[in-house]
């Protein structure tokens, strides 16, 4: 195969990863509920939390039938909304002339390591999709350029917006608390691509001045608000292994000018 076609599936490998909340964690951000410890109290109306079996959603019949069983049933916040407000806005339900208490109790919100793994696979999907893109535009098998790794930490914080507004949209998830604060945080890091990029076109100064102007304040900073220098350097050693993976993609992914293929003739970008 040649770079073309190579950068053709590149890109379209990444479209499919970037793409990857329509096919995986389909419960991402939802709260996970069980039903279990279904017991009759009487054939006494025990109070007005209570509902008829008939009432319920399909999926709670479900989930009770399994509880009178002894199982626990499993009631997604999200996928599972209409069965989540029957039983957690009553206490009790009424079956053929008898009255079941239950218990209703959250297991917690799929979370945790589950948004690193999401963050990574939408990062390393844009990315793909971005050199798969300029791969087959240029046939270099390094075809990025300071300009063109800027679509990196672009992509990656519109990906990452995007795929927090589809969780709560179409999958039921808990609205967080912002939008943008942690997605615009790793786009931040992703953007060490742009510098790595810059440096190997030689535009060391320019690539590095605003990064030396944005550490030395966020230093000052810190040690204004009473930081210890033991955790500004702590904070320094996590910037650094955070963002130097991403650098060093930038940096790789990029021709040097009399370096560039000879079947295809090396043009500056405008400004450059």
């Amino acid at each position: 195969m040649n770079v073309r076609s190579v950068g053709l599936v590149l890109a379209l490998v990444g479209l499919l990863v970037v793409a990857h909340p329509l096919y995986l964690f389909p419960h991402h951000g939802e709260n996970l509920y069980h039903l279990s410890a279904v017991e009759t109290v009487g054939d006494t109306p025990p109070g007005e939390e209570t509902i008829a079996f008939e009432e319920l959603p399909p999926v709670a019949q479900d989930r009770f039938d399994a509880g009178l069983d002894g199982h626990s049933g499993r009631v997604w916040s999200g996928e599972h909304a209409a069965a989540y407000d029957a039983f957690a806005g009553h206490e009790y339900v009424a079956y053929k002339g008898e009255y079941y208490e239950y218990q209703f109790r959250s297991a917690g919100v799929l979370d945790g390591a589950s948004s690193i793994l999401r963050m990574v696979l939408s990062t390393l999907g844009v990315i793909a999709l971005v050199v798969g893109i300029f791969a087959g535009r240029t046939g270099r098998f390094r075809p990025l350029t300071p300009r063109r790794t800027l679509w990196i930490p672009v992509g990656v914080f519109a990906t990452l917006v995007g795929t927090e507004y589809y969780d709560v949209v179409v999958g039921g998830a808990f609205e967080p608390p912002s939008y943008v604060h942690l997605q615009a945080m790793v786009a931040a890091f992703v953007a060490a691509s742009v510098v790595g990029s810059a440096v190997k076109r030689g535009k060391t100064r320019q690539a590095l001045l605003p990064v030396a102007v944005l550490v030395t304040a966020g230093t000052v900073a810190a040690v204004a608000d009473g930081q210890s220098a033991s955790a500004v350097g702590r904070g320094a050693f996590v910037l650094a292994a955070v963002a130097g993976p991403w650098y060093a993609i930038g940096y790789g992914l990029t021709a040097r000018p009399e370096s560039a293929s000879s079947s295809v003739r090396w043009e500056p970008e405008p400004g450059e």
